[in-house]
């Protein structure tokens, strides 16, 4: 997504239990959306939920 830089902050980001978080927006303007990885199934599939608990 344009404006969007994600990094991740705990574990190595490429299995479950990982955290990562997206910023969208631009400069110190915008919104921080923090997720877990519950399920890896790369490339064909990969869950997440939110920090709001959503399932992504």
């Amino acid at each position: 997504m344009l404006g969007t830089r994600v990094e991740v902050t705990k574990g190595d980001g490429a299995s479950v239990g990982s955290e990562i978080s997206a910023f969208t927006g631009l400069g110190p303007a915008g919104l921080l959306d923090t997720m877990t990885i519950t399920r890896w199934d790369a490339p064909y599939r990969v869950g997440a939920r939110d920090s709001s608990g959503a399932r992504i």
